[in-house]
């Protein structure tokens, strides 16, 4: 994962040769150049739930098995370029409207419009914890954990009582050594 829990603006960027599984950007709200994303062949998904202002362009190439871009907050109002995220060499699974809509992409789902979750570092799993509506939430769309140090207590405050998940991702998590009681009520994984 790389996190950058701070980072608010990005006017020009470059991410290449990293073997992450997720980008999470929750601070980000603008950007106002380019920012490149290039040969990421572990890439999941890209994780930026407060953007609302693209002026330049996202580009994402090489990213072949990025199956989720449910977490990008931007809506179709807030881009001012005609094409504010390009892919090349990018296999979708899920995506919101509005980019499944002005991107050329094979087979892209809309995103459930369920609430997602990513906790990658313990600030992650602080404020998962301080919204109550996340956890006591039954359905949720993509859990993703990667967070390290994570123990069994803290795995089952962020999964239990869920019935239904989109996805569920638990990597690196070497601290967890039992997901019961956790996903004791687990039904579904979509």
């Amino acid at each position: 994962t790389i996190a950058l829990p701070q980072l608010r603006s990005v006017g020009s960027m470059y991410v290449r040769q990293t073997y992450a599984t997720t980008f999470s950007y929750p601070a980000l709200t603008t950007v106002s150049g380019r920012f490149y994303c290039n040969y990421l062949p572990s890439l999941r998904s890209m994780d930026m739930p407060s953007l609302a202002v693209v002026v330049g362009q996202i580009s994402v190439i090489n990213a072949q098995t990025l199956g989720s871009l449910c977490q990008i907050g931007l809506n179709s109002t807030g881009y001012h370029s005609t094409q504010p995220i390009q892919f090349s060499g990018v296999q979708l699974v899920q995506a919101p409207l509005w980019i499944s809509a002005s991107a050329t992409l094979a087979s892209v789902a809309l995103c459930s419009g369920l609430p997602s979750v990513v906790i990658a570092t313990a600030s992650d799993f602080n404020a998962f914890r301080q919204t109550a509506a996340l956890v006591t939430a039954v359905e949720l769309g993509s859990v993703i954990i990667t967070w390290a140090a994570i123990n069994n207590a803290q795995v089952a405050i962020v999964l239990q009582g869920k019935t239904t998940l989109g996805e569920l991702v638990v990597e690196g998590c070497s601290a967890i050594t039992s997901l019961r009681p956790a996903l004791d009520n687990l039904t579904s994984v979509a």
